[in-house]
C-alpha cells in the first residue's frame, strides 16, 4: 500500500480538501441537528405544560363540586388539543371522575403527563419515563388543598417525524455539500496541478534532450512566474549547452589538430601523470627511444636510457616529480644493435588554477647529428687553434728574421746603397711589417671562438677607460676627442669587448678628415634584454653601398700604403665578436660626413631588472 506522500499531488490535494470540507460539514451538521432537536423538545415541553396548566385551571371548580358531566365535557373538549391522545381526571381520593381518548393505540414512545388540581396551584411531578407537573414543594403553601388530579398522554410521533425529516434533510444537505466539495476540490486541484503537470512534462522532455519545449502559462500567480522562470532557465540552459557543444567540438578539433601535429612533429612529445607514468607518446618519441609506442606507455621510460646515463637521469627525474618542478637533461638512449642516440629532454609540470600539478608534458629532441657536428666543429677548432699556434710561431719567425736583417742592412749598409736599393730595402721592411700585422690579425680572428671566455657582467665604462688609456698617444697626435655617455653592464667576454671597442674607436680616430680633428661619440639605448651601442665619428665616412662589404676579411675601401694603411681584418674581428655574443652589427655612413657603427650586446642580469 502506498504512503500518502507517495500519491500524486492532485490526489493528495483532493483527499486533503475533501477531508477538511467533510469534517467541517459533519461537525456543523451535527451541531445544527442537535441544536434543532433540543429546541424542538423544549418547545414541545412548553406547549404541553401550557395545555396542562390551562386544563387544571378550567377543571378546578367542576372537580371541586364533583360535576362529572362538566368534567367529561371539559375532557372531551381538551381532546381537541393536537397530539393529545387521552385524558383522565381523578378527585382528591383518587376516584375516577372522567376519562376520554381519541381511540388511538398507545405507542411505546408517547409522552405521559399528570397534574394535580389544587385550589391554589398545580403541582408538577416527574417520573422516570414521563413528566408530571407538580408545584415546587419548597414554595407550596400549607393552606393549599388538593381537590383532584389530571393524567394526559401526548403523542410524540409528530415531533419524531419532524426530527427525522430534519435529519434526512441534514444528511441530504451534507451529501450534496460533500459532492460539491469533492467536485470543487477536483476542479481547483486540477487547476493548480495542471501547470505543475506541464512543468513535469516539460522537465521530462528537457531531460530527454528536447530544449525547444516551453511551458505555456499566462497566469500571473506564483506558478505563472515559475513557468516564466522555467522557460528562461531552459533558454539559458539551451544556450549554455549549445556553447558547451561548440566548445567541445572546438576542443575535439583542437585535440585532433594537436594529435595530427604531435604525430608529424619532428620531436618526441609525451605526457606523464603525477606519479610519473607515461600516458601519451607520439610516434616520434618511440622512434627516438628506439622502442614501440606501447613499450613507452607500459614501462618506465628511464629503462631505455643508456646505462652510463641512467643513474643521473633517474635521480633528476624522480627529484622533479617529488618537488613538482621542471626537468632538463642531455643524455643517450640505447637503440637496437647498441646504437646510441643523443637527446635533449625537457619536461614541465602542468598546473591548474589552484597551482596543483595535473600532469607533466615533455619533449625529446634527437641531437645526435648536432653532437656529431659539434664534435667535428670542436676538432676543427682544435685544428684551427693548432694552426694559429703554428702561424704565430712558424710564420712570424721568418718575418722577425726578415725585419731583423732588414734593420741591420738599414743601419749598417744604407749609406752604401744607391737610391734604388734604399727604396727596395724600405719596401721589404714595410711588407714584412704588414705581413706580421696580418698574421697577428688572423690569429686574433681565429681565437674569437677558440679562446673565448665565459660571459659575465662587464662594465663597459671601465673597458672604454682602459681602451682610451691605450689610445692616448693616438688621440694626442690626432688632437681627437672621445665623448662617452652613460653605458650599462653587459653580459659578455671582457677581453673580446675590449678588442671590439678598441678596433672601432681606432677606426674612428684613424679615418679622420684633414680639415678637422676627429670627434667620437659613444652612446647606448636599451632594447629589451639587449643594449644597442652606437659609435659615431666625424671622419671621412664611406660609400653606403659598401656597408656590408667592409666587414669581410681582408676587405679594404682604401688602397695599400698611404695615410690609411691597414690589414682589412679589424672589422671582421668586430663582426665575429658581436655575433659570438648573439648580437648584430651594422655600419652607416656617407662620404665626407662621418660614419656610425651600431652593434647590440645582451644586458647583464643587474641592468635587465632595473
Amino acid at each position: 500500500m502506498k504512503n500518502f506522500s507517495d500519491l500524486p499531488l492532485k490526489v493528495r490535494m483532493i483527499i486533503l480538501v475533501s477531508f477538511i470540507v467533510i469534517a467541517s460539514v459533519f461537525v456543523i451538521t451535527v451541531a445544527l441537528t442537535t441544536q434543532h432537536r433540543h429546541q424542538a423538545n423544549v418547545e414541545f415541553d412548553l406547549r404541553i405544560t401550557s395545555v396542562m396548566e390551562a386544563a387544571s385551571e378550567s377543571m378546578k371548580l367542576a372537580v371541586l363540586i364533583r360535576q362529572k358531566d362538566e368534567v367529561e365535557r371539559l375532557v372531551k373538549s381538551l381532546l381537541l388539543t393536537p397530539d393529545l391522545i387521552s385524558v383522565t381526571v381523578y378527585d382528591a381520593n383518587g376516584e375516577l371522575l372522567a376519562s376520554a381518548n381519541n381511540g388511538v393505540v398507545l405507542p411505546e414512545m408517547e409522552e405521559k403527563r399528570s397534574a394535580t388540581i389544587t385550589v391554589e396551584q398545580i403541582e408538577i411531578v416527574e417520573f422516570q419515563d414521563f413528566e408530571l407537573f407538580h408545584g415546587d414543594e419548597n414554595n407550596r403553601k400549607h393552606e393549599e388543598e388538593v381537590v383532584g388530579s389530571i393524567e394526559a398522554i401526548f403523542s410524540t410521533k409528530r415531533l419524531e417525524v419532524n426530527q427525522n425529516m430534519m435529519l434526512r434533510f441534514a444528511a441530504q444537505w451534507t451529501l450534496v455539500v460533500i459532492l460539491v466539495a469533492i467536485g470543487l476540490s477536483y476542479y481547483f486541484a486540477d487547476a493548480l496541478t495542471r501547470p505543475l503537470a506541464r512543468l513535469v512534462d516539460a522537465t521530462q522532455k528537457i531531460a530527454d534532450g528536447d530544449f525547444t519545449h516551453t511551458v505555456e502559462n499566462t497566469a500571473r500567480d506564483e506558478i505563472g512566474h515559475l513557468s516564466k522562470s522555467f522557460n528562461t532557465m531552459v533558454d539559458e540552459l539551451a544556450n549554455d549547452i549549445e556553447k558547451r557543444m561548440q566548445t567541445e567540438q572546438a576542443l575535439r578539433k583542437s585535440e585532433e589538430h594537436f594529435q595530427a601535429l604531435a604525430n608529424k612533429a619532428p620531436v618526441g612529445i609525451f605526457q606523464f601523470d603525477v606519479a610519473g607514468a607515461c600516458t601519451f607518446a607520439n610516434p616520434k618519441c618511440a622512434d627516438i627511444m628506439g622502442v614501440t609506442e606501447q613499450d613507452v606507455l607500459s614501462n618506465d621510460w628511464v629503462i631505455w636510457v643508456y646505462p652510463g646515463d641512467q643513474g643521473r637521469v633517474h635521480t633528476g627525474w624522480r627529484k622533479s616529480i617529488d618537488e613538482c618542478c621542471s626537468f632538463y637533461s642531455e643524455f643517450r638512449f640505447t637503440h637496437q644493435h647498441e646504437q646510441l642516440t643523443w637527446v635533449i629532454c625537457e619536461i614541465y609540470p602542468e598546473r591548474d588554477a589552484m597551482g596543483e600539478v595535473q600532469c607533466y608534458i615533455g619533449t625529446i629532441t634527437d641531437v645526435t647529428a648536432q653532437k656529431i657536428i659539434t664534435e667535428e666543429l670542436k676538432r676543427s677548432n682544435d685544428e684551427l687553434d693548432s694552426f694559429a699556434r703554428i702561424a704565430s710561431h712558424d710564420l712570424k719567425e721568418p718575418m722577425r728574421k726578415i725585419l731583423a736583417f732588414g734593420s741591420i742592412l738599414e743601419e749598417d749598409y744604407l749609406s752604401a746603397m744607391d737610391e734604388k736599393g734604399a727604396n727596395y730595402l724600405n719596401r721589404i721592411i714595410s711588407a714584412a711589417n704588414r705581413m706580421q700585422n696580418l698574421i697577428d690579425g688572423l690569429l686574433i680572428y681565429s681565437r674569437v671562438t677558440t679562446k673565448a671566455q665565459p660571459s659575465k657582467a662587464v662594465d663597459l665604462k671601465i673597458i672604454i677607460a682602459d681602451v682610451l688609456s691605450d689610445l692616448e698617444v693616438m688621440i694626442d697626435e690626432t688632437k681627437g676627442k672621445v665623448i662617452v655617455e652613460n653605458l650599462p653592464l653587459v653580459l659578455a667576454d671582457s677581453l673580446q669587448m675590449r678588442q671590439l671597442l678598441q678596433n672601432l674607436i681606432t677606426n674612428s680616430l684613424k679615418y679622420h678628415r684633414d680639415d678637422m680633428p676627429p670627434e667620437v661619440l659613444i652612446s647606448s639605448k636599451l632594447m629589451g634584454d639587449m643594449v644597442e651601442i652606437t659609435i659615431s665619428d666625424s671622419g671621412i665616412g664611406f660609400d653606403k653601398n659598401h656597408a656590408e662589404r667592409i666587414f669581410g676579411v681582408f676587405e679594404r675601401l682604401h688602397g695599400r700604403g698611404g695615410k690609411y694603411d691597414g690589414t682589412g681584418v679589424g672589422l671582421s674581428i668586430c663582426k665575429k665578436i658581436v655575433e659570438r655574443h648573439g648580437g648584430t652589427i651594422k655600419a652607416c655612413g656617407e662620404l665626407g660626413n662621418g660614419a656610425q657603427f651600431i652593434f647590440t650586446i645582451p644586458l647583464s642580469e643587474a641592468d635587465l631588472h632595473v
